[in-house]
């Protein structure tokens, strides 16, 4: 599993100026260590930066997770290429991959589902996890390269201190039929 993500570090500012640098870095979860980085141009973005990192970077057999900013057909393209697996992030980004994926949701029935609840100091997280592998109500279903479902993660954490609850829905597509669990 490699998590690619942005980061701009602490104190990174030329002196006299406004902007920091920003780094695209391949982490390797199993392994606790960076893979590579890629300084993003200052005239460019994080999508550059993260085709620069793919292209560099070894990952063929590997899954590999990046944030909405990564939720590219170019980049979808690029993994599929270097035969590696994808777990992308979607968000308002991708306003119509983002509704053909709500629809899906809406419309189909999940393939797999799996509850998990986390209980700690500070109160009580669930997530539940919906799996969905029919496809068919996407209306551009070449767009994205070697996708082959799409997972819904919901996830309610209740404080105990102050009894609010906080709720959030985050939508991944991906290239590998994934496990809910």
């Amino acid at each position: 599993m490699i998590s690619i993500d942005s980061k701009a570090p602490r104190g990174s500012r030329k002196y006299g100026s406004k902007a920091m640098v920003h780094i695209v870095s391949a982490w390797a979860q199993h392994n606790h260590m960076v893979l590579g980085q890629v300084k993003v141009d200052d005239k460019s973005n994080d999508i550059t930066a993260i085709l620069k990192l793919l292209e560099v970077t070894a990952i063929k057999g590997c899954i590999v997770t990046i944030d909405a900013m990564g939720c590219q057909t170019d980049i979808a393209k690029k993994l599929t290429d270097k035969e590696a697996a994808y777990k992308l992030a979607i968000k308002g980004n991708q306003g119509t991959l983002e509704q053909e994926i709500k629809d899906t949701i809406r419309f189909a029935k999940p393939a797999e589902t799996y509850k998990h609840v986390d209980t700690g100091h500070a109160g009580i997280e669930t997530r539940n996890c919906s799996v969905y592998t029919d496809l068919s109500y996407r209306e551009t279903p070449n767009k994205c390269s070697g996708l082959s479902c799409v997972a819904k993660i919901e996830s309610i954490r209740h404080e105990k201190i102050s009894g609010k609850e906080q709720k959030e829905t985050r939508l991944y597509f991906c290239s590998t039929k994934s496990s809910a669990k």
